[in-house]
């Protein structure tokens, strides 16, 4: 009987910790044989124009990921204090999104900034490619 518990206590524990890796954010879509496969999206975040700081990193920002063609898959992670960030996600095209925080709401990702990520594409394929850098600008409003 001991034994059972004690079992049962270091599964849960699993299931946690595997939580916390990969995140709490879930992805469903409307097709749920689920990823082909998982890929990782990793960069830096980095804020262009803080008033007192200039350029700095994002630190504890969250990044947003909205899977293309579902609006109702998201999945997002915080940048570290260095700025860093890093993602597990299904293979797929991905929207980039970075909103303010508190009112007034808007787009803080710098207009130059690539709006999307595909982990799909031929190259990625050929290749089997599972990492993706997106080093990912962001402004503050004036």
């Amino acid at each position: 009987m001991k034994t059972l518990f004690l079992i049962s206590i270091f599964s849960i524990l699993g299931l946690v910790l595997i939580n916390n890796e990969f995140g709490s954010s879930a992805q469903s879509c409307d097709n749920d044989s689920g990823p082909k496969r998982l890929v990782i999206i990793k960069g830096k975040a980095t804020i262009i124009n803080h008033p007192t700081l200039g350029e700095t990193p994002y630190s504890g920002g969250t990044i947003i990921f909205q899977k293309v063609g579902c609006n109702s898959c998201y999945t997002g992670t915080n940048a570290d204090i260095d700025g860093n960030y890093k993602i597990s996600v299904g293979d797929g095209k991905y929207k980039i999104i970075v909103r303010n925080p508190s009112s007034p709401e808007f787009d803080m990702l710098t207009p130059e900034q690539e709006r999307f990520i595909d982990t799909e594409t031929d190259d990625a394929k050929k290749y089997s490619k599972q990492v993706f850098d997106l080093d990912i600008k962001i402004r503050l409003p004036k």
